[in-house]
């Protein structure tokens, strides 16, 4: 039945029905840690920062995605924690903190081609927020201030762009 309820929570935030998919993932969070069932617990973080961000609310975003990273990397879901890593990279955007979504961004770009697949073509509406919110920060940079800081990120290593996306307060 939790799994299940996985499944649509997912759908819900895949077809966009925000309101609905926070309260779903409010419920299979806590359905999940009641079980300890880890798969839940982390979609569950990262659906509730999916909410957040769906309904523009881009500080509560960046911190649900946060929380998301630090669940991640807790139970080893690594590429969960790059696609979080890239939510916050759309959730700073989102409040026009540019040169940290571009880090970002290239720090969990580099982290899902080292894992040997891509953080683009993973849903639709990934695919869309990251034609809205990183290509707004490439065009309020500019390409030689965008190319400066996608080799920053790619650069950091990816334990220094979780460190630096959790502290809320950078950039």
């Amino acid at each position: 039945i939790n799994h299940c309820l996985l499944c649509v929570c997912q759908g819900a935030v895949h077809s966009k029905q925000y309101m609905r998919g926070d309260q779903l993932a409010e419920e299979l969070l806590a359905s999940s840690e009641k079980l300890n069932y880890l798969w839940g617990i982390e979609m569950s973080r990262h659906f509730l920062g999916d909410c957040a961000l769906g309904n523009k609310n881009f500080k509560e975003s960046e911190m649900r995605y946060g929380l998301g990273v630090e669940t991640a990397l807790k139970y080893g879901t690594v590429f969960l924690a790059a696609a979080d890593l890239q939510g916050i990279a759309f959730s700073v955007s989102g409040q026009s903190r540019w040169a940290k979504s571009i880090r970002l961004d290239a720090a969990a770009s580099k982290k899902a081609g080292e894992l040997g697949t891509s953080m683009y073509g993973v849903a639709v509406f990934w695919d869309e927020w990251i034609d809205t919110y990183i290509k707004a920060a490439r065009e309020n940079l500019g390409e030689e201030l965008t190319q400066m800081y996608e080799e920053e990120g790619r650069n950091m290593g990816f334990e220094a762009a979780v460190a630096y996306a959790l502290d809320f307060d950078k950039d």
